[in-house]
């Protein structure tokens, strides 16, 4: 069975999962949206992990949709449709209903006022936003004090419902889980940004050590707070924050060399010193799932899969990673196929000038992609890019991935080109075009970014769709057909 995205597993693997036939169902209707797919992202005997989500097909004419899945144990699930998403417990055994359209997404399900209540709590993934309201407070033991106050707040809320019966024991305890996992990683993204203030200040460093690296550290003193949070989200956030706290105590600052290919090996390695049981066996598989879902698809990996396997004989994460583990063999076995489709655009490596671009592609629609192999978001598009290719072939449109990155680059970016395959046009910028996009493309901020052209070669659209806005994009190129 062929898995089409790097985030997404087959109905195969997750049969894995299946204990004793229990199951959970999701159904509802989702409207106002281009993207026809939901992805949920399902709990392994109740904790989260990065390669265990699935596919939801909407019906494009109704907006509905129904779908089974194994479910050993209670825990969160999380449902994504074009960016919009909605986090709910589930147990096996029961339907939950979604109703989700452009800006909102509402849910129907048991424990009600439970799931209502996770939403209110605003237990956000990513802290960085709410870490800066802690930035007003003068000292770090001041900072520990507000958000403790907090996250008594939120556990009062919690034990409230608990109490009335509106939530069972489960439910309880993965909302506590969910807490802590916010009061330790928020407190440690405003730390880590301070530490990144004052870096380049000695006295700066020198008082951060003082004051602010003790009180950090307490936020890990007991290991098995890893264990703990297993059923929340935002497990690898507080894994990464640990990892930069312990290169500050150790060496009194960041370390952003790679010693291996890719970041996560060094994690993996890294963690397999700090970590045991459950709490390494799901970082060790999250990495393996980050590390290939940036697709560069190292060989590599089949090593720490392997050690993995070995180290964690009866993992139920284990077929679950296989899957990514095939991707990489695929990439390989590409490369002995000469006939991919990936063509090289004549003359690039003179080209000084978008506009000497722009003149080589007249005569069609054009679709430009602006990337470079060193680019996570840049990669993650390029698995919709592949997606809509033929899409874009039959409409006549023709795609141009332009890499941004430098010589030195030459030879990873021809390999990921032929390899994956980026079908249609493909080049790499010189120096001087590389200095033209810098210092003409209209509102350049960085990469990913895409252009339109019409059949004359001229600029129609500077700031266009990406290719995971999937129908917006196709509807937006259509204009100029």
């Amino acid at each position: 069975m062929h898995c089409q995205k790097p985030i997404i597993i087959c109905n195969l693997l997750l049969a894995a999962l299946t204990v004793s036939g229990q199951q959970v169902t999701i159904e509802g209707v989702w409207k106002h949206t281009a993207d026809p797919v939901i992805v949920a992202a399902l709990p392994v005997d109740g904790k989260q992990f990065e390669g265990a989500a699935n596919r939801i097909l909407i019906d494009t004419l109704t907006g509905t949709f129904r779908q089974h899945f194994p479910l050993s144990q209670p825990g969160f699930i999380t449902v994504t449709n074009a960016w919009n998403s909605r986090q709910f417990f589930a147990s096996p055994g029961k339907v939950y209903t979604i109703t989700g359209d452009s800006s909102l997404v509402m849910l129907k399900g048991d424990q009600q006022e439970g799931q209502e209540l996770l939403q209110d709590l605003k237990l956000a993934e990513d802290t960085r936003e709410d870490a800066t309201l802690l930035n007003g407070i003068a000292t770090a033991e001041g900072r520990v004090s507000k958000v403790k106050d907090m996250i008594r707040q939120k556990q009062k809320a919690v034990a409230q419902l608990h109490d009335s019966g509106k939530i069972n024991d489960a439910f309880f305890k993965a909302l506590h889980a969910a807490i802590q996992r916010y009061y330790i990683d928020l407190l440690s993204t405003n730390f880590y940004f301070e530490y990144r203030s004052k870096e380049d200040n000695v006295a700066g460093v020198k008082a951060f050590r003082t004051e602010y690296l003790p009180v950090w550290k307490k936020l890990y003193e007991d290991q098995a707070i890893f264990n703990n949070l297993l059923p929340a989200t935002g497990y690898l956030s507080v894994l990464g924050r640990y990892s930069a706290y312990r290169e500050i105590a150790d060496s009194g600052r960041l370390i952003f060399t790679q010693k291996k290919g890719n970041y996560r090996m060094d994690d993996i390695d890294y963690f397999r010193k700090v970590l045991k049981g459950p709490a390494l066996e799901y970082a060790w598989a999250d990495f393996i799932v980050s590390g290939i879902n940036m697709n560069l698809y190292e060989s590599a990996w089949k090593n720490y899969y392997n050690q993995f396997r070995k180290t964690f004989p009866q993992s139920k994460l284990t077929p679950l990673l296989s899957g990514y583990i095939d991707k990489i063999t695929a990439y390989e076995k590409a490369a002995s196929n000469p006939n991919n489709g990936a063509e090289f655009l004549a003359g690039y490596d003179k080209m000084k000038q978008l506009k000497e671009v722009f003149a080589a592609l007249k005569g069609k629609v054009s679709y430009i992609d602006l990337w470079a192999t060193w680019c996570v978001p840049c990669r993650a598009e390029l698995q919709y890019s592949l997606e809509l290719h033929d899409t874009l072939h039959q409409l006549g449109v023709q795609s141009l991935y332009l890499s941004l990155d430098n010589e030195a680059a030459d030879a990873k970016w021809k390999e990921m080109v032929k390899h994956l395959p980026l079908k249609g046009l493909n080049m790499r910028t010189s120096n001087e075009l590389h200095q033209d996009i810098n210092d003409n493309l209209p509102r350049y901020t960085g990469i990913p970014r895409y252009i339109i052209l019409d059949k004359n070669g001229d600029v129609v659209v500077w700031d266009a769709k990406r290719p995971s806005d999937k129908l917006e994009l196709i509807t937006q190129l259509k204009q100029y057909l």
